[in-house]
């Protein structure tokens, strides 16, 4: 029962949040030019690997974990703080050597302003954690909605007045700051002064396995951008992400719902390995079932989809959205396992698997 709970309040968020999401990506395609998300993606390469680094694995160390104690969360939630500076501190000095490297002056200001995301997340990573142990889909539902909703209407807004680039990065620091209020609002968890690395040497191991994977997924799922933004241009980079965006929303819009899901369920089953086999096999069936047809669909009408919505600028983007459809068809089957591996505590098969991949 608190499972299909979950997942009805899981696929309505995924459902509304990316519709709007989607939305508001198409009216800004239409405003900005592919060379403005380029640029704005190769930012973020280096922003996402920094996240890596201050979650530390601790986010799903806390999810899986059967025993937590308030010093463990307050221990996590204060070494998230200070690797977050050490981070953002980081990318501010070498953020003028990456312009100089791909020979785009702004791209210092860009990646410093928007790093600032960093230090706003790292607030939240255990109130996150707590909300989806505890299964409290209610507060994610809320916490997207409003985020996503803050993030459209500043970029669009300052798309529509000409500040061009910037609209997109204003957008993604309003949409860090609204998810920071909304989550310290309705998760009513605070840090006391209790501190101690003795405490959280379990998470600590478990931890590390899931960093290692994480590490390793971000490097590479990035790695193209960097090398499309260095031997290409910053608007080839603009059409490559967007063809990987529409397929990577509609195959998220029906995984991440059941990701989010089956881990603390599986979680909770770790003495039973035929309950989490039987699970994972359900939701490899259902999430299979709807994504293998929207995926195969989206790649025949690829082309009329992108000059409807996007209009002919972006119609170089047409291949990207093909391809990444075939890859998306097998994101069910993929997360499934992948949760599984990680619910019973072999976060070492976890990295293991990344590695191969």
């Amino acid at each position: 029962t608190k499972v299909l709970k979950g997942l009805i309040w899981r696929f309505l968020q995924q459902f509304s949040t990316k519709i709007v999401q989607f939305l508001i990506q198409v009216i800004l395609a239409r405003i900005l030019m592919p060379h403005d998300f380029g640029l704005v993606i190769l930012v973020t390469v280096f922003i996402n690997i920094a996240k890596v680094f201050v979650d530390g694995g601790f986010g799903q160390a806390l999810i899986q974990s059967k025993h937590v104690t308030n010093a463990d969360l307050s221990t996590i939630f204060y070494l998230n703080i200070l690797v977050s500076v050490v981070m953002y501190s980081l990318i501010f000095l070498v953020a003028p050597y990456v312009a100089n490297f791909y020979g785009i002056e702004i791209l210092s200001s860009l990646l410093r302003v928007q790093a600032t995301v960093i230090l706003i997340e790292a607030f939240v990573i255990v109130q996150n954690a707590l909300m989806l142990r505890n299964m409290l889909f209610k507060h994610s539902f809320l916490r997207s909605g409003v985020s996503i909703l803050a993030q459209g209407i500043t970029g669009v807004t300052l798309a529509l007045l000409g500040f061009g680039v910037w609209a997109l990065v204003c957008g993604h620091i309003v949409s860090s700051v609204v998810s920071v209020m909304v989550l310290w609002a309705t998760i009513k968890w605070r840090p006391s002064r209790a501190f101690g690395i003795h405490g959280i040497k379990g998470l600590i191991k478990y931890g590390i396995g899931i960093l290692g994977t994480n590490l390793v997924n971000t490097t590479i799922a990035n790695v193209y951008s960097l090398v499309i933004g260095k031997a290409f241009t910053a608007q080839m980079l603009g059409y490559y992400n967007r063809g990987d965006q529409f397929p990577s929303l509609a195959a998220q819009s029906v995984t991440e719902p059941l990701t989010a899901v089956i881990f603390p369920t599986m979680s909770r089953m770790q003495g039973s390995i035929y309950d989490i086999k039987s699970l994972m096999r359900l939701i490899m069936i259902m999430g299979s079932f709807i994504t293998f047809p929207l995926m195969m669909l989206m790649a025949v009408i690829a082309e009329p989809i992108v000059i409807l919505l996007l209009t002919e600028k972006w119609i170089l983007c047409v291949p990207f959205v093909q391809l990444a459809c075939i890859k998306y068809a097998f994101s069910p089957i993929h997360s499934a396992n992948l949760q599984a591996v990680k619910a019973i505590g072999r976060s070492d098969i976890f990295l293991k698997l990344s590695l191969v991949k």
